[in-house]
């Protein structure tokens, strides 16, 4: 019996494998669904911030759109809605810490502000910030 057991396992784990998990460690991601007119908005936010984007290693990604392209590739919305619980129909933010946990899983419009206040104050990010001065 155990040894049957195994390769389900070894399947479930796989099917059910992190599709961002190329990124942990490399970036943060913040996850964007729902209506598109909710979804626009919220990136419409983000656009005014792109230096701080990309001083936080944030990889910003509009899952209504198929495919995103990533640094390393490109990844199905389908696999990252299905692998996080995010239907599409409901409006959901959410933040993907460098460690691949979730660090804000929000039903509103998270503001820049409160968005790069969370970063900052992420262990990882604190680190990164001491480096650099």
């Amino acid at each position: 019996m155990k040894v049957l057991l195994a390769p389900f396992l070894i399947i479930g784990m796989t099917f059910y494998s992190n599709p961002l998990g190329d990124l942990r460690w490399k970036y943060r991601v913040l996850l964007v669904s729902g209506p598109a007119t909710l979804v626009e908005e919220q990136l419409n936010l983000l656009e005014t911030s792109p230096d701080e984007l990309e001083d936080r290693n944030l990889l910003v990604f509009d899952l209504n759109k198929k495919i995103q392209s990533l640094p390393e590739g490109r990844i199905h919305s389908d696999d990252v809605k299905s692998y996080f619980g995010l239907d599409g129909n409901d409006f959901r933010v959410l933040l993907i810490g460098k460690d691949g946990g979730v660090k804000i899983n929000s039903t509103q419009f998270v503001k820049p502000i409160d968005l790069f206040a969370t970063i900052d104050r992420m262990p990882m990010r604190q680190a990164e910030m001491r480096q650099r001065n």
